[in-house]
């Protein structure tokens, strides 16, 4: 009776300090990732995730069904909702955390079990995985594994064949689960047939893997067997693992028996699952030591199983510290970006609420911090439409009434998306799209229409190398500036109040175009847009 009040009073002690440690988590908000997979997911038919699931084909375009459908089901419950994703991200978390400690208790005693689920649980390289849900895959693959490895040794491997299928299709650092599983007859009852099917599934993809790597074009998903990239990730985990096989390996001569026997379990099979990620040099995320770290904990349990109680509190003490420190750093960084998403979210979904019927639209670059892909998800999800053609500003394919998205932010002034319709002609002095401006010589002109109540002309520069700046409207002169801020900027300009129910030709004249870098053509002024406003 004792016993079990301690655990239960242990349990609630682990609970409560990691739901306080982590709550900023639920005041984050979706990545990039998070709102393309939320949009690719919502479009799929149930079909594809079923196909996805049985098919033994390795899928080149990383699609991971489980994972997937995951999504579309969090999706269809909860839209843009952020909080739900958090819950059930830390509640599979804390499950995972749940099968350390019961995996470690089959074999060693309770403190040895709680001090691996805490060392897991509270580890800071994994803390993205229980504050973004973009990380839902590595997560369930950790589920999914750590099951399969359970039942295995408890005999119910077709179970846990099931189980290592499930975890493949949620991230490919499954696949080197059978070297786990054959270290573990290796130190038992060595029946290497057991261990077949595992090895067929994994010879089966990864094969295919590696003969789509071979034709692939390189990427940061392109695996890279050379010396160079094998030490450059070797020194990032090892560094993010802060260490741990070294300090795990110190307490072997002090080991014996099943301590032994775990302490080598844990690190070898920590050290195969890492194996795919040892040549992956362009994809280094701390939270990849995910499903590692989950088998790394088992060592730590067989190294602290008969460590005295006030050992035990210290290494905790140390271990909390260390973790505290580096949560503040991730918590201030993740909310600063989290709190820039949210506006641009926010504001595209009131401005594109019920815009389903747009078919086409260009668009501006969102945030810093949201790549491209979670821009154009952003857009889709918010008007309704996730079949909407999205295409990066351009002027020179632009045509007068094409739909416009724009993103807004200036300093001191909370962001804003605009839809609006393209009015403006490129008559000549211009050089090619660059990303999303164009550059232009000493002389540029494009026509717009102004409507009723404009009065000014805005324009949105991105960088201007020339020292003065003039703008025309039909051929006389409506202002000119001496540059002193060479960077991005907006200026606006006064509109001659003559006749604006016509198409107005603006005319930008700026001094002197100079050569920037190794770039041949004379440039001054680099320009994401020009518009007529109220």
């Amino acid at each position: 009776m004792r016993f079990r009040f301690s655990k239960a009073a242990l349990g609630t002690a682990f609970l409560f300090l990691f739901l306080v440690a982590n709550r900023g988590a639920h005041e984050g908000y979706f990545s990039d990732d998070d709102l393309d997979n939320l949009a690719s997911t919502l479009l799929a038919g149930f079909d594809a995730f079923w196909r996805g699931f049985v098919s033994p084909l390795y899928d080149r375009y990383n699609f991971r069904p489980v994972g997937h459908v995951t999504y579309r089901w969090l999706g269809q419950l909860w839209g843009l909702w952020f909080p739900p994703y958090i819950a059930v991200m830390q509640f599979l978390h804390l499950t995972n955390a749940l099968l350390v400690y019961r995996l470690v208790r089959t074999v060693l005693t309770p403190r040895a079990a709680m001090s691996a689920a805490v060392f897991f649980a509270f580890h800071s390289a994994l803390l993205s995985a229980h504050w973004k849900p973009m990380y839902l895959f590595d997560v369930l693959c950790g589920m999914a594994l750590i099951s399969a490895f359970s039942l295995y040794r408890s005999g119910r491997w077709g179970v846990a064949l099931l189980l290592f299928w499930c975890a493949y299709k949620s991230k490919e650092i499954a696949i080197f689960f059978p070297l786990v599983l054959l270290l573990e007859e290796w130190q038992d009852q060595r029946r290497w047939l057991r261990v077949a099917p595992f090895l067929a599934v994994s010879l089966v993809f990864g094969s295919q893997a590696l003969m789509q790597n071979e034709v692939r074009l390189p990427s940061a998903y392109t695996l890279q067997f050379t010396m160079a990239a094998f030490t450059d990730c070797l020194r990032f985990y090892g560094g993010m693992a802060a260490g741990l096989p070294w300090i795990l390996l110190a307490g072997w001569r002090w080991l014996g028996g099943t301590e032994r026997r775990w302490l080598v379990m844990g690190i070898m099979a920590a050290t195969a699952l890492l194996g795919p990620l040892l040549f992956l040099p362009g994809r280094l995320f701390s939270v990849y030591l995910y499903v590692p770290l989950m088998f790394g904990a088992v060592a730590v349990g067989a190294v602290v199983n008969r460590w005295p109680s006030w050992a035990l509190t210290l290494a905790f003490l140390i271990y909390a510290g260390i973790g505290l420190r580096e949560l503040r750093i991730y918590r201030r960084a993740e909310l600063t970006q989290a709190q820039t998403t949210k506006e641009f979210v926010s504001s595209a979904c009131l401005v594109l609420k019920d815009r389903s019927s747009l078919a086409q639209a260009f668009y501006e670059a969102g945030p810093q911090g949201l790549n491209v892909w979670g821009v154009e998800a952003t857009y889709r999800l918010c008007s309704g439409n996730l079949m909407l053609k999205l295409s990066p500003w351009d002027l020179k394919q632009l045509r007068p009434n094409d739909p416009v998205i724009r993103w807004t932010k200036m300093p001191n002034q909370a962001g804003l998306v605009e839809l609006t319709r393209f009015d403006g002609e490129l008559v000549g002095g211009w050089y090619g799209w660059d990303s999303s401006f164009r550059w232009m010589g000493e002389r540029a002109e494009i026509r717009v229409k102004a409507l009723p109540g404009h009065r000014h002309v805005l324009l949105d520069l991105v960088s201007i190398p020339a020292d003065e700046l003039e703008v025309l409207q039909d051929g006389n002169s409506i202002g000119k500036r001496t540059v002193q801020d060479h960077g991005p900027q907006k200026m606006i300009f006064p509109l001659l109040h003559s006749d604006l129910t016509r198409d107005l030709r603006i005319e930008l004249r700026a001094w002197p175009a100079k050569r920037i870098g190794n770039d041949p053509r004379m440039l001054s002024v680099a320009v994401r847009s020009v518009k007529p406003t109220p």
